[in-house]
């Protein structure tokens, strides 16, 4: 139970703070990389058709993921304490 976590929050760290550290911004275009392997041109994870650097957009993606799906997990937690405290007081209220 505690590797995935460390996993999990690694990942996390990394999207957060990574991104404004790399050489290359997720949507820079480096036209002499196009279809770069990896670790060539200063690219880690290579480059894509047009010459995107790869771990920077991996980056950027997972931030975002990561983000809407905190923000899922914020809503769901007070529409369930919402529901879960009126059912709890519409169950202590008698019916007529």
């Amino acid at each position: 139970m505690r590797i995935p976590l460390i996993i999990a929050g690694f990942i996390a760290l990394a999207a957060f703070i990574l991104p404004p550290l790399l050489p290359w911004s997720h949507s820079a275009i480096d036209w002499d990389a196009v279809r770069a392997p990896l670790f060539s041109h200063g690219h880690f994870l290579g480059t894509d058709d047009l010459g995107r650097d790869r771990l920077a957009r991996m980056l950027v993606g997972t931030r975002t993921t990561l983000s809407v799906a905190l923000a899922a997990a914020v809503v769901a937690l007070v529409i369930g304490t919402i529901w879960g405290a009126m059912a709890g007081w519409m169950a202590d209220v008698p019916m007529k």
